[in-house]
């Protein structure tokens, strides 16, 4: 399945596709192949199988620049893309889960999202997406972010999104 692969070499990759169609069962069935909670995606054929005329080797979709899954990447789905506070939030909640979220040194780790939360939306959000950057580039073993419905971003996102091209492989779903 061409999506582990991109997943697995840490590329960039873009889901695109009519509403319905399967995009978001997709990124979860192969999240589940990623971590080794499931063995073989229970997918029809069709959502498995390229457009015709398509070869797999030029699927569209597939990002220009890498940032390759060091051992050990963590897989995470991130569903509130919109609005960005929510976006920067999730993210920031998913590294504080695994530890990896850098904080202030009179902040504890061990503290939890509830209290951090208050902190984390004290930064404003440009002191929210370089928080969210630092952390990720820092992070041992790396992230690959699973963003669904990536349709509904604004102009907004756009530089950050960028951004975190560099510091993680992402993966996205479009309409």
């Amino acid at each position: 399945m061409e999506l582990l692969r991109n997943l697995r070499e840490g590329r960039h990759t873009l889901l695109v596709g009519e509403k319905g169609i399967g995009k978001s069962e997709l990124i979860l069935q192969a999240m589940g192949v990623f971590s080794g909670k499931i063995t073989r995606p229970d997918l029809p054929q069709e959502i498995l199988r390229p457009p015709p005329g398509i070869s797999p080797g030029n699927l569209p979709g597939n990002l220009s620049g890498s940032t390759p899954p060091r051992s050990g990447a963590r897989l995470r789905l991130i569903t509130r893309v919109t609005p960005m506070g929510d976006f920067l939030r999730e993210i920031a909640q998913a590294l504080h889960g695994d530890w990896e979220l850098e904080l202030p040194q009179h902040l504890s780790r061990s503290l939890p999202w509830d209290e951090l939360k208050r902190w984390f939306t004290s930064l404003g959000r440009a002191g929210q997406e370089e928080a969210i950057l630092r952390s990720l580039a820092n992070a041992g073993g790396g992230y690959v972010l699973c963003l669904d419905s990536l349709d509904r971003i604004t102009a907004t996102h756009q530089a950050f999104l960028e951004r975190l091209l560099s510091r993680a492989t992402v993966c996205a779903a479009t309409v």
